[in-house]
């Protein structure tokens, strides 16, 4: 198999230790109260996240030119489950936001089903507008393509749930009376600021498709660890 020290470095290396720690904490989180559904909600935003570096590591060592068709439904199954799991957050914060009374089992299903369709578009935009993942005759596979039609679909969906959740935090925000509540909360934004960071840029990342640009992105792409024990400091240890 042939493959690019960028690439490796990306996948194996930054994202293997990321997968890691995020299978960690929502394992933490969720052992600590199985049964509480606010429990349950949080842990699926870290456990999905690291699923969708689990299928990065699948489709990275495939070298067959036949197979570049399963390569590319395979790397946008990453991104299908990188924004969906935004949507567990979305809801974790309504729920804080409003209790599970109001955000019942029912809406919060229903949100999830939402996001589950509207993300599985992605799978049906065709090619240059779509996204593609080539296999050359020497059996190397470049970095993931991502035509303009994919990438301002998914950026819009991300950039709704950025500022919906976004507007809801600061609603939160002014709820708490407890300063050092307020001080973990400002911790649990952050976090999520950092995570939408990673979201917007691998969207920019896979657009360019450019050498210098992934290489630089693909380094700071371990801040993903920051914003994960940020988010898991801000609530997680609450829970």
């Amino acid at each position: 198999m042939v493959m690019s020290f960028t690439r490796i470095l990306q996948v194996y290396i930054i994202q293997g230790a990321v997968c890691l720690f995020f299978f960690f904490i929502g394992y933490k989180i969720i052992k600590r109260n199985p049964k509480k559904r606010l429990n349950q909600i949080f842990s699926l935003f870290f456990l999905i996240v690291a699923a969708s570096l689990i299928v990065n590591f699948i489709y990275a060592p495939i070298e067959d030119p036949n197979l570049q068709w399963l390569a590319t439904i395979l790397n946008i199954f990453t991104i299908y489950f990188v924004v969906l799991s935004m949507a567990f957050l979305l809801i974790f914060i309504m729920i804080v936001n409003k209790s599970e009374k109001i955000i019942n089992t029912r809406k919060q299903i229903l949100i999830i089903l939402i996001y589950a369709v509207l993300l599985s578009v992605l799978f049906f935009i065709p090619e240059p507008y779509g996204a593609k993942v080539e296999i050359q005759l020497d059996g190397t596979q470049l970095a993931p393509v991502w035509g303009i039609v994919f990438v301002i679909y998914t950026l819009t969906i991300i950039g709704i749930t950025i500022g919906i959740s976004y507007r809801l935090c600061i609603v939160v925000y002014f709820k708490f009376e407890d300063k050092s509540l307020q001080k973990k909360w400002r911790f649990f934004t952050l976090g999520l600021c950092i995570f939408w960071y990673i979201g917007i840029g691998t969207c920019i990342n896979n657009l360019l498709d450019n050498e210098t640009f992934r290489l630089v992105f693909g380094l700071s792409g371990i801040i993903i660890v920051l914003g994960a024990y940020l988010v898991y400091y801000g609530v997680g240890r609450q829970l």
